[in-house]
């Protein structure tokens, strides 16, 4: 019989924790359970929110693998009346067990920027430190040249996006890319000194536009929820090396956005 601590294992083997942002450090592993714990069931989320814990309680599984950290901020109270405390009543009142790897998924070799990367089909990527470590989170390559337009809707149309949005001159000649995912705005001058024409990635703020803009480089702005992907690939690759127990790919729809046309 597997137990809690024998995925974790797995995880930290391949996403070892060290390669962790500084604010991620101390969130990351086990956050609420126990090691001891035996596992037969396990459901995999990009979030732990409420209806993910009413899933796994629905779903009889004993541990939930999540990406975004279950908890992120010191919790100084528990109120059952509110969303954080109702959500920690359930998952300690049904026994579940919480493993988060973020950043280290990140960075990491055959982790979430590289299988983005991989799913763009760029040719000769790269990362931009000389080993993995901590801050290795741009990945970058080439492709056909093409218009910023052409692109943009080809990068839609990958990450299954109903919404995109693009900053820069449309007719622009795209070549070298650089893909971050999840909220990478900061590694924008990063992607533009190692000569990237065009940077993905999600969230990017009015003055990241606009200094994009200044220095020319093309940004497409995906969702958060491309993440998304990469835990479905992690379902398989957990189905490969434990293959008596049951993974799965949560059924929740956890984007908050919904995307409205006129």
């Amino acid at each position: 019989m597997m137990k809690v601590k024998d995925v974790l294992h797995f995880l930290e083997t391949k996403f070892p924790l060290v390669l962790a942002s500084d604010f991620d450090q101390g969130k990351l592993g086990l956050q609420i359970g126990h090691l001891e714990t035996k596992v037969e069931r396990i459901i995999v989320a990009l979030d732990v929110t409420e209806m993910v814990i009413d899933e796994a309680i629905n779903e009889k599984a004993e541990l939930i693998i999540c990406h975004h950290p279950f908890l992120f901020n010191p919790v100084l109270s528990i109120n059952y009346q509110e969303p954080l405390g109702r959500k920690l009543f359930k998952v300690i009142k049904n026994n579940l067990n919480i493993i988060c790897m973020h950043t280290n998924i990140d960075v990491s070799n055959n982790g979430m920027n590289d299988y983005l990367a991989a799913l763009l089909k760029l040719n000769d990527v790269n990362i931009t430190t000389s080993t993995i470590d901590k801050s290795s989170f741009l990945r970058t390559g080439t492709i056909n040249k093409k218009t910023l337009r052409k692109y943009a809707y080809e990068v839609s149309k990958v990450f299954g996006e109903d919404r995109i949005r693009v900053v820069g001159n449309l007719d622009k000649t795209i070549y070298k890319v650089g893909i971050v995912g999840g909220s990478g705005a900061s590694l924008m001058k990063e992607a533009k000194n190692v000569g990237c024409d065009c940077f993905i990635t999600g969230e990017i703020k009015h003055n990241h536009a606009l200094e994009a803009l200044e220095m020319d480089l093309a940004l497409i702005e995906v969702s958060h929820n491309i993440e998304n992907l990469f835990m479905k690939k992690l379902v398989n690759d957990l189905k490969v090396t434990f293959p008596n127990l049951i993974f799965m790919a949560t059924k929740t729809q956890t984007n908050p956005f919904i995307i409205l046309s006129n």
